[in-house]
């Protein structure tokens, strides 16, 4: 984590040097959305390992979603009705009714706009 804490913290600094930047028009558009989201499931992935890797989480959570409007979709374990823009699949199946969240996707939204960055890995639910 600490190389995305300091690919944050370079970006942030360039763009109070180089006002001229280019800026996405949109900001849900950005180039940088795919860099945070990978950072945050790259802290996800890594959650489980231990607390320090909990608090890291955390930490890329939170600069994530008070940022750059991204946070997770979804929490593993969790049951929803299957929606494709939403949901990818790890198995090859017909499309199921319901599905169980195996890993959490990646969100933008700015309160009234959503956009779906990353779609939470899933698995269908066998009834």
């Amino acid at each position: 984590m600490p190389e995305a804490i300091e690919w944050v913290a370079r970006q942030i600094e360039h763009r109070r040097k180089n006002v001229n930047a280019p800026v996405a028009a949109d900001a849900s558009q950005s180039s940088e959305l795919h860099y945070i989201a990978t950072s945050l499931l790259s802290a996800w992935d890594a959650s489980h390992e231990g607390a320090q890797s909990q608090r890291s989480l955390e930490s890329v959570q939170r600069l994530a979603r008070e940022l750059f409007k991204v946070d997770l979709a979804g929490s593993p374990g969790e049951v929803v009705a299957y929606d494709e823009r939403l949901h990818a699949l790890s198995q090859n199946t017909d499309v199921p009714a319901e599905v169980e969240i195996v890993r959490p996707g990646v969100r933008w939204s700015d309160g009234v706009r959503t956009r779906f960055l990353v779609r939470a890995v899933v698995k269908a639910l066998v009834r």
